[in-house]
């Protein structure tokens, strides 16, 4: 990579973000909100194992607040209310039992 491609701005990153996959945290998305970088964020329901476990319990009595009526819904509300995401990537499905 040359100096001029070193300096050139970054419009907008992508990468994982996941209530099981949480690594993009510390430092990601805190470095993106700085820099004014938008987020893509990939794979939002991760392999979709912890919301295929989290279905099997019943929706807490705070998501009908927030407009949630599944676990997926409040997972995805988590992750889209972090000042750096800027979009959610849906799954191709959302997992279910």
């Amino acid at each position: 990579m040359n100096e001029a491609e070193r300096d050139k701005p970054i419009d907008f990153v992508q990468f994982n973000y996941a209530l099981d996959d949480r690594a993009a945290e510390q430092p990601l998305l805190p470095l993106a909100a700085e820099r004014g970088v938008a987020v893509l964020i990939n794979r939002p329901s991760g392999e979709g194992a912890l919301i295929r476990r989290l279905n099997r319990l019943a929706v807490p009595d705070f998501a009908a607040e927030i407009q949630c009526a599944s676990w997926s819904e409040l997972a995805l509300k988590y992750l889209a209310a972090h000042e750096a995401v800027t979009c959610l990537i849906p799954p191709p499905a959302i997992p279910r039992i």
